[in-house]
């Protein structure tokens, strides 16, 4: 059985802590939504670049760390198995599950919302989402699609400034929309993932142990037979 990572109480455990149901409780504005989604996509890629997945998605068992919506703790993870295909399967239900509660949450059903009823009525919700996002979720939700929020969003970029650079190539050619963009999101997911890495800085050091632990096996291995040779050598010349 896979192993259960619980990270409550770990990193920066304060007053100012506090768990995304309770948030949710006071007032926010869709603009905050589309940040702290982008943020716990974020989170959740890096979890899985670890070797683990997000076990619940539970809004209590999420926390928004230090009041910033840029730091976001997945408090209860599990380890990936070793099969390959398995780990797709559990990230492609980890992509499902966050598009579920982000909907959820912007329609204002978490509490009522059924999986199910989403697929098969998903046109109705989409009206309750931010117009530019509603071909991802429909791609997740509806067509079981297997792609980062945050890989959305860089891409749509990308197309939109070609697009735009397009229209103005005549009048200034010269001067490059990518380059000069502000908020860059490359820069931006940088800065994330130095984020990311000392909110689950415990699990780092799981992933370094086991890692430790996988390059330490072929040397024992190794220096165990060249102990036994030793030994056979040594009875055979007594």
């Amino acid at each position: 059985m896979e192993r259960i990572v619980n990270l409550a109480n770990s990193f920066g455990n304060t007053s100012s802590n506090m768990k995304l149901s309770e948030w949710l409780q006071g007032y926010y504005v869709k603009n905050d939504l589309a940040l702290l989604f982008a943020n716990m996509d974020s989170a959740m890629k890096y979890v899985h670049s670890k070797g683990y997945c997000i076990y619940s998605f539970n809004p209590s068992d999420i926390e928004i760390l230090n009041g910033s919506l840029e730091q976001i703790r997945f408090n209860v993870l599990m380890e990936l198995p070793g099969d390959f295909s398995e780990q797709k399967d559990i990230v492609r239900d980890n992509i499902w599950k966050s598009s579920f509660l982000q909907i959820a949450i912007y329609s204002k059903c978490l509490d009522c919302l059924k999986p199910d009823f989403l697929k098969e009525n998903f046109d109705g919700f989409a009206t309750f989402l931010p117009e530019d996002m509603v071909p991802y979720y429909r791609g997740i939700i509806v067509r079981n699609a297997s792609v980062y929020l945050g890989d959305y969003l860089l891409e749509k970029r990308r197309r939109d400034l070609e697009a735009l650079e397009k229209e103005i190539s005549n009048t200034d050619s010269g001067n490059s929309l990518k380059n000069n963009a502000p908020g860059n999101l490359l820069d931006y997911d940088s800065m994330n993932s130095k984020v990311n890495s000392a909110i689950y800085k415990k699990l780092n050091g799981i992933s370094d142990t086991a890692f430790v632990s996988f390059l330490m096996m072929p040397i024992l291995v190794i220096v165990l037979g060249v102990v036994l040779v030793a030994v056979v050598f040594l009875m055979r010349s007594l």
